[in-house]
């Protein structure tokens, strides 16, 4: 009851004239895949594959948040990574783990 989160759908290929109209309400590039708040700090969770990688726009936003005062700014490669994470900072309980794991 203490934490809540969201996505911002910022990824994906879109249209010069889209991506134009999304500049203009706000949207943002480099924004983590998950943003959480949870005790009146502000986490930020980008979540890549084993193999990924941050682009500039996300590294630099990164710092932004930092700069800014997030309390935790990371990025997690893999599931199991992610996981981890989010139980290191206290927003994902110990027995929701284990849901996660996939055969």
């Amino acid at each position: 009851p203490d934490v809540v989160y969201w996505h911002t759908p910022n990824g994906g290929a879109r249209s010069v004239a889209e991506a134009g109209r999304f500049r203009a309400e706000g949207v943002v590039a480099g924004v983590p895949d998950l943003s959480i708040l949870h005790n009146g700090r502000y986490y930020a969770l980008e979540l890549k594959t084993e193999v990924g990688r941050l682009s500039t726009m996300q590294k630099q936003f990164h710092d932004r948040l930092r700069d800014a005062g997030a309390a935790e700014v990371a990025t997690a490669y893999g599931m199991d990574q992610a996981v981890t994470v989010l139980q290191r900072w206290g927003v994902l309980r110990q027995n929701h783990a284990n849901t996660t794991k996939r055969t």
